[in-house]
């Protein structure tokens, strides 16, 4: 992906299964999946996709018969899928939940290495620009790696390694004709299948070839990815090198008591030595900095009840009712709040509708 050479002419790169251009020089590091929470209409966010990053990127040679974009309609979820492309804007449409005012985009491993980095920060950049974006999964990869998942295995069960956030217990180990995979951050269930720890996995696999080490970030971990990945695209694998030893550090705990004076493990530190490791902030999204969310939220919360008494009493019962409970209210409890939600008039955010400046009291 980004940081690879482009490929000449003369030496096109293989297809996938997809249909998408296969990058030849893969031993650099990037993103492999990324999904994205986009606060607009489906249709908007699909017409940049077609006018921006499929107009400035293309696909590769789709060998789809069907190009462009696919309906799958399933689970409440309308996803319009670019065939060729493996990606999708997926539009919530589930009744019980109501009606929502986003969608979410996402790109898939074949969509990410097609793209590369220079295409994954064009789109975090562009899309960004233009509507109100999170993330809220990213996975880091990198490849060609001179260890298998059996060393990683063998080395969290001896207690081998520094992390806050890998123990024996949460590490799944599993095998098959294809290769092995080892994650961590992972348990088994009791019942079969495997669940999440908590917001980052980390996993290595060698079915592919040489072994490749993937970093899930979900949830605050991912909301922080979008401003911490490096502007400078050259700059990422060395970047995610660094998160994923932050993640989990590889040392040879018998050279001393204390695990951060302990010496990596050589095959670990033929693969991070050269950097130093990365935080990823918890805290990156302030929830505060969006106070029409915390609205939504707290209506969402009592959706129940307000939709009964509307149904049942009328909305104008309702509005009546706010405005007698607000009668005790003093200016100086509401200003703030009033002042940061009439900044998202004729917005667009939320469908909020443009009333013009004046406070109606």
């Amino acid at each position: 992906m980004s940081g690879c050479q482009a490929t000449s002419v003369e030496e096109q790169p293989p297809l996938t299964n997809r249909g998408v251009v296969r990058p030849l020089d893969r031993s650099c590091g990037g993103v492999d999946y990324l999904k994205l929470t986009v606060w607009a209409s489906p249709s908007e966010v699909k017409e940049w996709v077609e006018a921006g990053i499929i107009e400035r990127f293309g696909w590769g040679r789709p060998v789809y018969e069907a190009e462009g974009w696919t309906l799958e309609e399933a689970g409440g979820r309308a996803r319009l899928r670019h065939v060729a492309g493996c990606l999708s804007v997926v539009e919530y449409t589930d009744e019980v939940c109501g009606e929502k005012e986003f969608c979410t985009v996402e790109v898939k491993g074949e969509g990410c290495e097609h793209l590369g980095n220079e295409g994954i920060r064009f789109l975090l950049d562009d899309l960004g620009h233009r509507f109100r974006v999170r993330p809220s999964r990213v996975d880091l990869m990198a490849h060609t790696m001179a260890f298998t998942p059996k060393q990683v295995r063998d080395a969290v069960n001896q207690g081998q390694y520094n992390s806050r956030s890998v123990t024996a217990d949460n590490m799944v180990f599993t095998e098959s004709s294809e290769g092995d995979t080892c994650y961590l951050g992972m348990k088994s269930k009791d019942r079969g299948g495997m669940k999440r720890c908590g917001s980052r996995l980390m996993r290595f696999y060698d079915r592919r070839g040489p072994t490749r080490a993937e970093l899930q970030l979900h949830k605050e971990y991912a909301h922080a990815m979008g401003t911490l990945l490096p502007a400078n695209v050259q700059e990422w694998p060395e970047f995610i090198r660094g998160c994923m030893r932050h993640f989990c550090d590889f040392v040879d705990r018998d050279a001393s008591d204390r695990a951060s004076r302990c010496p990596q493990l050589v095959w670990w530190a033929e693969f991070t030595s050269t950097v130093e490791k990365v935080s990823i902030p918890r805290k990156q999204y302030d929830a505060s900095r969006s106070p029409l969310c915390k609205l939504d939220g707290l209506i969402k919360r009592h959706v129940r009840r307000l939709y009964a008494a509307e149904r049942a009493l009328g909305i104008d019962w309702i509005l009546e009712r706010i405005r007698k409970h607000a009668g005790d209210l003093r200016p100086e409890d509401y200003a703030h709040l009033l002042e940061e939600l009439l900044a998202f008039r004729g917005s667009g955010v939320m469908q909020v509708p443009d009333l013009g400046q004046d406070i109606p009291i």
